[in-house]
């Protein structure tokens, strides 16, 4: 009897622990507070456009471009302190999905083409070596924004469905898993994370979008589709294994529904500009620390599905409190650019996207909370 007692306490003490945190409540608000912006000076290698942003340490802040095919390292200074760019190294070239920096100087390319992973060495602006991943049939790294990171067991790689197009519903239906640990070996060790319902049950087009976020902190991994209102926290040790689940908040700005085609859209639809597939917002990026974790958003002009007009706002978690908090007053994403990380109580920006201006700029912002 006692045994049967503690089995059922157990199972509720799990199923408490992965239950989702509610958050029915109005997030509070801050207002986002640009302190300076410093102009980024190129000298020996101009990057076009931008794709991932991440800081290195509290000093460089590194960013890839599927464009130019290359990865820049900054000074928050503004310098140009180095890049590897695939134009240099025709013994291994490369378009990059993503990148990791956790071992800096060595850089980590993830390759779609080839499904490879590339190493180099930023300092010495060398090639080090290719490492080939065993992928699974059907399965490959996503041309841009797979996630992807280099960890104590492996790799963690996000693969796609290559057997169906993103347009096609069946794209997430069929999907299965996306998530991908690869041992030292390159073997496939676990897998996890498919879309979710929301995905899955869409009848028409909805547009091709890097729909899924990530983040590492102290051997764990969160993990976010916008559209399931759910952070997932995942045990790095044992991929698969959720930790937490936290719900995200009700928004005064981000709208969580996803917004589909009435039929299936085709390539061939969209080049030839009769049909357009509804926009949707989703999430850009994900940071966390000791206290805070914090989501940078991307939204076209509400009310409008097709507009072209962009713009942002930050979801703030407060972890010791459980409390979820918004900026006011969604910025125009061309003018604040992508959050690289946050150090302290400072927050990185690096806008490069060369739209409303052809200067690139590090920006540096804090929040404030607003009273009532």
């Amino acid at each position: 009897m006692i045994q049967r007692c503690i089995w059922i306490l157990a199972l509720f003490s799990f199923l408490a622990c992965n239950k989702p945190i509610e958050n029915n409540a109005i997030p509070d608000l801050f207002e986002l507070i640009v302190v300076d912006s410093t102009l980024i000076i190129e000298k020996d290698f101009f990057l076009n456009g931008q794709m991932e942003v991440k800081l290195v340490g509290d000093s460089l802040i590194a960013v890839s471009s599927f464009k130019s095919m290359a990865i820049a390292f900054y000074g928050m200074d503004g310098t140009e302190y180095g890049y590897i760019a695939a134009k240099d190294f025709p013994e291994a070239p490369f378009s990059p999905s993503s990148f990791d920096i956790s071992e800096f100087p060595s850089l980590y390319i993830l390759e779609h083409r080839r499904g490879s992973i590339l190493k180099f060495d930023v300092q010495s602006k060398s090639y080090v070596e290719t490492i080939k991943l065993n992928l699974p049939e059907g399965k490959a790294p996503k041309m841009a924004m797979s996630k992807f990171m280099v960890i104590p067991e492996g790799y963690l790689v996000e693969l796609h469905s290559n057997l169906y197009s993103a347009s096609d519903p069946k794209y997430y239906k069929n999907s299965g898993d996306l998530i991908y640990l690869f041992d030292k070996d390159l073997n496939v060790l676990n897998s996890f994370l498919n879309y979710p319902r929301e995905f899955e049950n869409t009848k028409g087009s909805i547009l091709p979008n890097n729909y899924l976020v990530s983040s590492e902190f102290e051997q764990t991994i969160l993990l976010s589709f916008a559209h399931d209102k759910e952070l997932k926290r995942f045990d790095m040790k044992s991929p698969g294994k959720i930790l937490e689940i936290i719900g995200l908040p009700k928004s005064r700005y981000f709208n969580y529904s996803i917004n589909e085609a009435d039929r299936i859209v085709t390539m061939e639809d969209r080049m030839s500009g009769q049909v357009t597939v509804p926009r949707n917002h989703y999430f850009i990026s994900i940071f966390e620390d000791e206290e805070l974790i914090i989501i940078q958003t991307w939204m076209n002009k509400d009310g409008d599905k097709r507009s072209r007009e962009f713009y942002s706002n930050l979801f703030i978690y407060n972890k010791k409190m459980k409390s979820w908090g918004e900026t006011r007053n969604p910025r125009e994403y061309f003018s604040i650019g992508n959050l690289a990380g946050m150090v302290k109580d400072t927050l990185y920006f690096y806008e490069g996207n060369l739209v409303n201006q052809d200067e690139k700029y590090i920006k540096r912002a804090v929040l404030r909370q607003i009273q009532d």
